[in-house]
This record gives C-alpha cells, sequence and structure tokens, in this order.
C-alpha cells in the first residue's frame, strides 16, 4: 500500500482470484465492490432470492464467506504457503444495505479505504 494505492501481495491475488470466481458456484451472489487491504477486506455482496427454494434453502452469506475463507486458504496451501499460520479472524462483520444513501455511504468507505490506511491503527 503506497499512497493509498493497493499492492497485492501473493496472498491478495489469491484473495483477488476467489472473489472473481465466487459468482461460479454461487450465481445469485454477485460482488458489487470489493478492496483488498494489507490486513483485511471490504465486499459488497447483492444476494438475489432463488424463486424455486424456499427461505430456509436460500443460500446464505455465511455460506459464501466460508467458502471464500476456505478456497483462499486451499489455494495458499497449493502455491506453497505457511499453512502454520491464521489467514482469517474467525467471524466477520456484516450489515444489511436497506436504502440507497446506506448503499452509497458503504461504497464510499469501501472506496476510501485505502487511503484512510495512512491513518489507520492496524497499520504499522
Amino acid at each position: 500500500m503506497t499512497n493509498g494505492s493497493v499492492h497485492l501481495s501473493q496472498m491478495g491475488k489469491i484473495l483477488d482470484q476467489t472473489i472473481a470466481g465466487l459468482t461460479q458456484s454461487f450465481p445469485l451472489c454477485e460482488v458489487e465492490h470489493y478492496v483488498i487491504m494489507p490486513n483485511h477486506v471490504h465486499l459488497l455482496i447483492r444476494l438475489e432470492d432463488d424463486d424455486n427454494k424456499s427461505p430456509d434453502e436460500q443460500v446464505k452469506l455465511g455460506t459464501i464467506v466460508a467458502a471464500l475463507k476456505s478456497r483462499v486458504v486451499q489455494a495458499a496451501r497449493r502455491k506453497g504457503g505457511n499453512v502454520r499460520i491464521r489467514i482469517w479472524q474467525r467471524g466477520y462483520y456484516d450489515t444489511i444495505i436497506r436504502n440507497s444513501a446506506h448503499y452509497s455511504a458503504t461504497w464510499e468507505y469501501i472506496e476510501n479505504n485505502p487511503v484512510n490506511w495512512e491513518q489507520d491503527p492496524e497499520n504499522r
């Protein structure tokens, strides 16, 4: 990360490729916007309902996040990554976007996250 510009590490590239492939396994999932940061990722995901399935059978966000995390770990292992390090934190933070103002604010937050990294306490 330099001057708000993201330069992906090998792990970041694996994550980027994995995100790009999510819709192949989850066709009703659309990753509308995302940014990969040095120690986290922000995703704006739209989930459509499958009219042929009951609410209990719909794909859940947790299923998609679990698949994303698992696929990144598997790909890192295939590329010879250190399998002993912990890649992901437990769980994730999510929110339901209820209106266009919230959508715009979330998009802007994701878009500006690399610029704000310079002041982030996690940036050591």
